[in-house]
């Protein structure tokens, strides 16, 4: 399984890298915290990912290597919001800004996506009593479209996400639709992604089409380790319990290390993943 969008940023100064040796060393969470994630491609090496995180066991950075290219994220809490930054290295100066509000959970419930420091969308999110993200909400600001992803879950796991949008038929309906879905904090996918930086003003008066998709999952008994929480995203509330045996794209298989954590997922077409903890 792949799980967040474009993060807040009015407060860079306040951004405190923290070295993933002073860091990692001291973190007092109990749930297993991934240290690397290395990802293979037809037996070659196609990224390798590194997490810091804060003495919560909170996400604070994390660097993806495509060969030479390297994609950064930071993460700032401070009180009540949430800063997140995510920078590539081909263009530094370019970042993505997301700055989000959290309820007194720690969840984020509502967050604001910037491209070029211009606020392009906004969001909100929902959360059952158990503390699971049901419903991510977006708006185009310039009116061009919106939707939500709705999550369905069943004994602790999210079987299901339907993904709907509304959008206008224009020039850029196509990259604004592959952006949108790209472009939200993922909570699934756990993943940023930029925002296209393609923006039309659209009158209020134009008709609107509809996209719906949906992904079911199903799930083994094994207990998850590799999910948002083993990650530190515990912002976007509770990862599955389980891990997933299959979607309605990939079938998973696992190897676990001695302690009973993911040392190694596969799919079905022999790509894999290697994961590393935090000791």
């Amino acid at each position: 399984m792949k799980v967040v969008n474009s993060l807040l940023f009015l407060f860079l100064s306040v951004f405190c890298l923290m070295s993933c040796d002073d860091k990692n060393s001291d973190i007092t969470d109990s749930i297993p915290k991934i240290a690397s994630m290395t990802c293979y491609e037809n037996d070659s090496l196609y990224s390798t990912t590194s997490y810091t995180y804060d003495t919560s066991g909170r996400l604070v950075e994390s660097k993806k290597h495509y060969g030479e290219y390297i994609y950064t994220i930071n993460v700032t809490y401070i009180g009540d919001s949430i800063l997140y930054k995510t920078v590539d290295s081909y263009e530094p100066n370019d970042f993505n800004l997301i700055k989000g509000m959290l309820n007194s959970k720690n969840q984020i419930i509502s967050y604001t996506g910037f491209s070029n420091n211009i606020i392009d969308e906004l969001y909100t999110c929902e959360y059952n009593k158990e503390g699971y993200l049901i419903k991510e909400s977006w708006t185009e600001m310039d009116n061009t479209g919106s939707g939500n992803i709705t999550y369905t879950i069943l004994n602790g796991n999210i079987i299901q996400n339907i993904f709907t949008s509304m959008y206008i038929e224009t020039q850029y309906s196509s990259s604004k639709r592959l952006s949108n879905s790209k472009n939200r904090l993922e909570i699934q996918n756990r993943r940023v992604n930029c925002i296209s930086n393609a923006r039309l003003k659209a009158p209020l008066d134009l008709d609107y089409h509809t996209n719906s998709d949906t992904l079911n999952f199903q799930f083994t008994d094994t207990l998850n380790t590799i999910g948002s929480e083993n990650m530190g995203l515990y912002f976007i509330g509770k990862q599955s319990r389980n891990l997933v045996s299959s979607s309605d794209t990939d079938v998973f298989t696992y190897e676990l290390d001695a302690k009973g954590r993911v040392h190694k997922q596969s799919t079905d077409d022999k790509n894999y993943t290697i994961f590393t903890y935090v000791e």
